[in-house]
């Protein structure tokens, strides 16, 4: 059906709402969701500070709420058949693991793709959490994550219908 966010936080009948907006605004989304009474299962990242978490919490559990976040990938077919070789003894001890990111921007597939390249996005915070989440899973509890990002391009050229050809701005880490 369609209806209003008002409505839907109104709306006796919904129990969970996903929240699937831009990273700029998932704090100020899961609040007012959790305000209405709701549980949250929002897109990474989930907030854009420890302070917003924090405070995403306090609230859920005050309400006896539950909040969730993407991803959940890695209760795939493919993730759970690593998991499967370690947990059989197949794959023999992991002692910790890596993971790199290659490949072509969002704006040659996105038909929308400028998000992607402001504050709260880009490869380390869009793509990134996918990687640490399966790592996590795989070979348990991480004492330290690092990562680098720079900068290199100030714009980038989208080349996916209906945009191709159209300049953006680039306002966070890309490489």
């Amino acid at each position: 059906r369609a209806e209003t966010v008002e409505d839907l936080l109104k709306a006796d009948d919904i129990d969970i709402i996903v929240n699937l907006t831009i990273p700029a605004v998932h704090y100020e989304v899961s609040k007012q969701i959790l305000d209405a009474g709701k549980h949250v299962y929002s897109e990474k990242p989930f907030v854009l500070s420890v302070k917003e978490g924090l405070d995403l919490k306090k609230r859920a559990e005050k309400k006896g709420l539950r909040i969730g976040s993407a991803p959940d990938t890695f209760l795939g077919g493919a993730h759970q058949l690593v998991r499967n070789l370690i947990d059989t003894g197949k794959l023999g001890k992991v002692t910790s693991g890596t993971c790199h990111v290659m490949g072509h921007g969002m704006e040659h597939w996105h038909p929308n793709p400028d998000f992607f390249f402001q504050p709260g996005a880009g490869p380390v915070l869009d793509i990134g959490p996918y990687y640490i989440t399966n790592l996590i899973q795989l070979i348990g509890p991480v004492k330290q994550v690092a990562a680098f990002a720079t900068t290199p391009a100030k714009e980038r050229t989208i080349s996916s219908k209906p945009r191709a050809g159209e300049k953006i701005p680039v306002n966070t880490p890309t490489t």
